[in-house]
């Protein structure tokens, strides 16, 4: 008779930003994590490194979510890509965002930041549409 071994599910830690939802909350993936399932949780095709924090961690958005934010202003596209961020390095970047660990051989690695130390992320979007959600988002 062969032992059976029990096969452990293996994830990794990532930080999710949720302009719309004014929320940053811890959420997990699986280990090893590539480019599309990062994209694919952003909703988007792309998923950009924009910034790198000091621990390495790194801040990916949607590629896209500049052109699409930039149309949501002037009344072409979802209102949601409006919503924006800054993480208090005199950038703002629109709508959802991932913070993962250092790219490994293997994928994203998992994230050594954590959501207490992004809790100065300063959120920006029409007030009328975040009243609609219900306010803040424990």
């Amino acid at each position: 008779m062969v032992p059976q071994t029990s096969k452990k599910q293996i994830f990794m830690r990532a930080i999710a930003i949720d302009p719309m939802r004014r929320l940053v909350v811890e959420v997990e993936f699986e280990a090893g994590a590539g480019d599309m399932d990062v994209a694919e949780h952003l909703d988007a095709v792309d998923a950009e490194p924009v910034f790198v924090f000091e621990t390495g961690d790194v801040l990916l958005v949607d590629s896209a979510a500049s052109r699409r934010a930039e149309a949501a202003l002037v009344g072409r596209d979802d209102m949601d890509r409006a919503f924006s961020f800054d993480i208090g390095a005199d950038r703002t970047f629109h709508g959802p965002a991932l913070v993962v660990g250092p790219r490994s051989a293997g994928g994203w690695s998992d994230v050594s930041i954590s959501p207490e130390r992004l809790s100065s992320i300063a959120f920006d979007g029409p007030e009328a549409a975040f009243e609609e959600l219900g306010g803040w988002i424990n």
